[in-house]
């Protein structure tokens, strides 16, 4: 993959043709003498034009080039050569500093009214004379700044203006260097102490210079600069399982830990990549990942965000990252940056390095991805270009090394399998340009070294120029027959190809290839056709120029001229003073390459970018095609049954894909269209089909070829019981078979499942079907779950198949009693809605229901299963829920799937639309009149779960298969299911009345304190408090949960003035900590504080306690319970959790009295025995004395209601006395 913008670098550097002493510059030595500045602009290619400084930004190259040119035209050699700088940047890139050069200078040139004058004549070496005493030159100053290293990683920096770096051929000494930063102020640049500059923001920055000279002459110069994020270590990238839908990663370095020795290498080095993952717009869960791999960039011009990019496709522009992330989908984008390699200053060029070890480095992200991701669903990985051999290599060096790489599917995007296609004419004439004596342009030479020598580059490019070479010649192509025909690089082409051969395709994969080359052999013009003829560059107004010559490789057998560049010079005519050229000749099997079908370089939108650039502009204007075949049709999709480049391909090719995308007219390279993103969704999201390389059959007593496993399709055709576990890849029961799996066994299926009509696949209770890939099952499947009613007892259901009718789920529940929840119902009427009409009405997919008990049932409690019937659920399911109003978003939703889903796996995937709780009908404490008076939600989010009474269960970290619950909608929007929250434990945990608490294998956080209210024998509810690292002391959704109870009594923890079952609370932990408690209840009575249980650092934890604010008590609960007494209502703040104990309160708990009107009685509550009871009036008049009674409760039955004030004291059992007053 090469990005335009690389070649019009490319371009842009390509007319400073003439840069070093050479032939053309002796023409100007006799001028010497009348040089003041004894610098004579002449003798280079003016390409900064230095005589018009620019006063738009300048970047590093051009302060380069701006250096090169005065430095190769002072006769005095007064500054270095350029590989100083070059040296400078390549320090400056591996000690992580930026280098700063100034270049201050006079110097003289030509008057251009000279060019046809009779003062200038020239001699018979075609030199040019001064032939007359009068002022040749006009002379010119400069003074200009720039930094060495054109892009900055990172939003601070350091520079450093070494005083090696200033070059100054004037008389006059720098009194102050000076910088502004964009919009800012100016601020003074030391030499030889190195300062940090800042950027506020990622992108294009202008540095204004301004140098001041000790004439008091100033110079300032624009600066553009770009910077972008810099990449974090591998190890400190968190949570990569898990973020909010739609978030992007940091961009993150990954080193591989295997090596690798390049041909031309003498040792074996490790490669690095950066990477960036796009995630999901929906559960923001890691789970069904995408690898994009980059291609050929030289010089990392193409950053993640612009390969996440090139996946844009369409009018209006669309995007398949876009899509694929709408579905669910994440998006990971591997990078290969430049770096230099450890304790060296050797800058590697990651883009265009070896595709083996750059392979390396993407095992290395794949072996990452796959053991961070949440579920087990396989990758898909997309390798444009030259990414689609490094994918290829990767996978395949895997498989024959026995590393497990999980992928289901290569997609593989205009690469070339069989090699790579740059013009040899083209070749030639930017290598001739680069290395020829004469000439010796070190910007092309960059250009030549940094793409076509490139390791990459010679091991792809099929016909390359050092395959034609003569020996010994840095330019001249061998031009006898046999070296005119397509030559690879000597070293590295042959042999690479030989191991990608050896190596073979990708076979534990679906392999498919896009190909952006037509199929039906359409060239792109013709073999042979003429490209540039006779084109002046620059142009013909200066005292230099070279004509460039441009032609496509010939037709079958045929032999032309492809390239030449002649070299002239003005000297009152133009004399050609060298010659570069070379032929080029096609085989009989297949015309040229230039013009096969194949994914097009295209030059056509840099005409348009050119802007006021005229050489640019005048270059691309001039050639009469501007593409060319880059990656050939045949090559992109690997067929070798023919060696001619234009033939016809289609499926009988003998491709070693299994599907392949080919258009009819040759398109850009790489280039998306709605035609192939339709054949990539296809295979992507809409048709998965799996590698299952195996197939057994169980004919009701044996396997045909072993024991399947998860690359297996296996087949049923006679009856199946399971004896234990069984992993396929496909599963198909035939006939009348009929396949049972018992509870504890699973069945593992990468694929689907297809059951016949006449077939039955039974799962008991506790047994599941639990599957990988989003493929769509078919025919029925039976899934039993047990659980223990009685009669009017309720259960939260949901189906985990298709079209499960309500009414045969519980045939004998009357149908009036299936209900739905209502977010919008603000009471128990309102908000369970019953279904109209059970008999006629299907579960729908993810919607919870609560159901009665059968009619039939008996009043004690039974065993009864329900026994859901229809096609398996499978693949990602989308819930609608809703937010009716502040406190109006609890949703009744449930378990889709034959299979237990991990809790956390579905708070975390859903953050976005509910606040993280999940809350679970028990029906624990039965109704009473048709009134439920204790709790039986039990509660579970990321911090615990809480009972919904004291003794019974706390639910764990599953939702079991057909289980239904409420969650609390943040926003009305949808609820995400995902195959990645299956779970295949075989977990019994069914929340309701008698639940069994199961072994849960995912880890607990710890830190944490259980808390039970109770009144008498009658259980409340439990609340739970914990200390986490991910947990903050403000509101955190999914670690802390609202109270949501139906009993007349509950206790609750408060934040943000809200009533909350679930608190967390972040690290570490402070004894000095005060955790506000409060109570609510519809009823007086006793009620009792207890300790349910706690962990982690609250086992050593000796001292928890119940501060009562109403009596100004504490009780440490870890030694006792705390017994009160209240009357109705809701007390918020009546507690504290402490761990210290206050000094001003109270060691011994004093009796406590409520004294209420009874229905017009007046009535005594206390907490213990009451053994004498009085009654004054205000007068201190006794009214009643009763003595041995003995018991907590006492009425004055004789006293009538008249609103007068008394005085009641009571003695208790213990003999402590107590006064209260009361209005009676």
């Amino acid at each position: 993959m090469i990005k335009k913008i690389t070649l019009a670098l490319l371009l842009l550097q390509f007319h400073a043709f003439s840069q070093e002493k050479s032939k053309v510059s002796n023409t100007f030595d006799l001028f010497k003498e009348r040089s003041s500045t004894k610098i004579v602009y002449n003798r280079v290619a003016p390409i900064a034009n230095l005589i018009s400084p620019k006063t738009t930004p300048i970047t590093s190259i051009e302060f380069k080039q701006a250096f090169h040119e005065i430095q190769r035209a002072d006769f005095l050699n007064r500054l270095p050569e350029i590989d100083l700088l070059e040296q400078e940047t390549d320090k400056g890139f591996a000690e992580n500093y930026i280098p700063l050069s100034i270049l201050i200078s006079e110097f003289d040139n030509l008057k251009p009214e000279l060019k046809n004058s009779s003062a200038i004549s020239t001699n018979n070496q075609n030199q040019l004379i001064p032939t007359q005493n009068i002022n040749y030159f006009d002379t010119h100053k400069i003074g200009v700044s720039g930094l060495l290293i054109k892009e900055l990683k990172g939003k601070s920096f350091v520079i450093n203006l070494k005083n090696e770096l200033i070059f100054n051929t004037t008389s006059n000494t720098i009194n102050k260097i000076e910088a502004k930063i964009d919009n800012g102020t100016f601020f003074t640049i030391n030499i030889n102490k190195p300062q940090t500059i800042s950027f506020d923001s990622f992108g294009k920055h202008t540095i204004e210079f301004k140098i001041t000279l000790s004439n008091q002459q100033t110079f300032t110069n624009l600066f553009e600069c770009s910077n972008t994020e810099k990449p974090i270590d591998l190890s400190t990238l968190k949570n990569v399982s898990q973020q909010a839908p739609s978030a992007v990663s940091p961009l993150t370095t990954i080193t591989s830990s295997l090596t690798y020795q390049g041909y031309a290498e003498t040792a074996a080095y490790a490669g690095r990549g950066e990477f960036q993952i796009f995630y999901d717009n929906e559960a923001g869960l890691l789970d069904k990942i995408i690898l994009v791999c980059d291609g050929f960039d030289p010089g990392d011009s193409r950053k993640v965000p612009d390969i996440y990019n090139l996946l844009n496709y369409g009018t209006p522009t669309q995007n398949l990252g876009d899509n694929v992330r709408n579905l669910g989908y994440d998006v990971v984008v591997l990078n290969f940056p430049q770096y230099t390699r450890p304790s060296t200053t050797t800058t590697i060029d990651g883009g265009v390095d070896y595709i083996q070890r750059n392979a390396r480095v993407m095992m290395e992200l794949i072996n990452y991805l796959n053991a961070n991701k949440v579920g087990n669903q396989e990758l898909v990985i997309i390798g444009p270009s030259m990414g689609g051999l490094i994918s290829r290599y990767a996978l395949r060096y895997m498989e024959q090394n026995g590393m497990d790489h999980k992928t289901r599917l290569w997609m593989s995007f205009d690469s070339p399998h069989l090699g790579a296609n740059v013009p040899i004419g083209m070749q030639h004439m930017f290598n001739y340009l680069a290395y020829d004596s004469d000439i010796s342009d070190l910007t092309v030479r960059a250009i030549v070294d940094a793409m076509l020598k490139s390791p990459a580059a010679r091991e792809m490019l099929l016909d390359h120029f050092e395959g034609h070479l003569i020996s010994g010649s840095l330019t001249d192509f061998d031009q006898t027959a046999a070296n005119l025909l397509p030559k690879g690089h000597p070293t590295h082409r042959t042999p690479f190809q030989n191991e990608l051969n050896t190596m073979g395709f990708p076979q534990n994969c679906r392999k498919i290839a896009i190909s952006n080359g037509a199929s039906n052999g359409a060239m792109t013009g013709t073999p042979g056709m003429t490209i540039l003829n006779a084109l002046d560059v620059p142009d013909s107004s200066g005292f230099t120029r070279a004509l460039l010559d441009l032609n496509f490789t010939p037709n079958t057998s045929g032999n032309i001229r492809v390239s030449r560049v002649r070299k002239q010079a003005w000297t009152l005519f133009w004399v050609t003073i060298g010659t570069g050229q070379t032929n080029a000749a096609s085989p009989s099997t297949s015309a040229g390459l230039d013009a096969a079908p194949g994914g097009l370089f295209n030059l056509e939108s840099l005409a348009a970018g050119a802007g006021s650039n005229p050489t640019l502009t005048r270059f691309l204007n001039a050639m009469t095609l501007k593409k060319f075949d880059f990656i050939p049709a045949r090559s992109s999709v690997g067929v070798t049954s023919t060696q001619n480049w234009y033939a016809t391909i289609n499926a009988a090719s003998g491709s070693p894909f299994d599907a392949f995308y080919m258009p009819t007219a040759s398109e850009d390279h790489v280039t998306l269209t709605p035609n192939n993103v339709t054949f990539a969704m296809n295979e992507i999201v809409n048709n998965i089909q799996l590698k299952c390389p195996n197939t057994t059959t169980w004919n009701g007593t044996s396997w045909s070829n072993g024991l399947p496993n998860e690359d297996t399709q296996v087949t049923f055709t006679g009856n199946y019981t399971s004896s234990g576990d069984l992993d396929a890849c496909s599963i198909t029961v035939s006939g009348t078979s009929i396949v049972s799996f018992n509870a504890g066994h699973n069945l593992k299926v990468r694929g689907g499942v297809n059951v016949a009509t006449t077939a039955q696949l039974n799962f008991d209770s506790n047994a599941n079907l639990y599957q990988i890939e989003e493929i769509a099952n078919t025919g029925n499947a039976q899934i039993k779950r047990n659980t223990t009613l009685k009669r009017l007892d309720y259960a939260g259901w949901s189906s985990p198949v298709l079209n499960q009718n309500l009414q045969s789920f519980s045939p004998n529940t009357l149908s009036n009693r299936f209900y739905t929840y209502n977010p919008a119902g603000t009471s128990t009427p309102t908000a369970y809605v019953p279904v109209s009409s059970p008999s006629t009405t299907a579960f729908d997919t993810a919607t919870g229901y609560l159901i009665r008990a059968e009619n039939t049932m008996p009043t004690t409690l039974t065993s009864w299963t329900g026994t859901f019937s229809g096609v398996p659920n499978n693949g990602r399911i989308n819930q609608p829920i809703t937010l009716a109003g502040t406190g109006l978003g609890y949703n009744l939703v449930g378990n889709p799937y034959p299979t237990p889903l991990n809790i956390n796996e579905v708070i975390v995937g859903n953050q976005a639309t509910i606040d993280g709780t999940l809350y679970f009908w028990t029906n624990t404490n039965a109704a009473v009149g048709g009134v439920y008076t204790a709790n039986n939600f039990a509660t579970r989010n990321l911090t615990g779960g809480t009972a919904a009474v004291n003794g019974s269960l706390i639910p764990d970290t599953y939702i079991q298969s057909g289980q239904g619950f409420y969650v609390n909608a943040l926003a009305t929007g949808t609820m995400y299911f995902t195959n990645s929250m299956r779970n295949k434990t075989s977990n019994n945990q069914f929340i309701n009345r008698l639940s069994t608490p199961s072994l849960s294998t995912v880890q607990e956080p710890e830190n944490r304190i259980w808390i039970n209210l109770s009144e008498g024998d009658k259980k409340h509810n439990q609340i739970l408090v914990g200390y986490l690292q991910e947990a903050s002391n403000h509101l955190d959704f999914g670690y802390d949960a609202k109270l949501f109870n139906n009993g007349s009594s509950a206790l609750y923890s408060i934040l943000n003035n809200e009533e909350f079952v679930i608190q967390a609370k972040g690290l570490p932990f402070n004894e000095d900590e005060v955790i506000p408690l409060g109570f609510k209840t519809q009823n007086s009575g006793t009620f009792s504080i207890s300790l349910d249980h706690v962990d982690g650092i609250f086992n050593s934890q000796n001292n928890i306690y119940l501060k009562d604010n109403a009596t100004n008590s504490m009780i440490n609960l870890k030694e006792n319970n705390y017994t009160f007494l209240s009357e109705p209502g809701n007390i918020k703040n009546r507690f504290e959790i402490r761990f210290k104990k206050e000094a001003n309160t109270l060691n011994t708990e004093l009796n406590e009295l409520i004294l209420f009107d009874n229905q017009n009685t007046l009535t005594v509550q206390s907490k213990t025995k009451i053994q004498t009871i009085e009654l004054y009036d205000t007068l201190g008049r006794l009214i009643e004395k009763v003595e041995d009674i003995n018991e907590t409760r006492f009425e004055f039955i004789k006293l009538k209601k008249n609103n007068c004030i008394y005085i009641v004291n009571v003695k208790d059992t213990n003999g402590t006395k107590t006064s209260k007053k009361v209005i009676f």
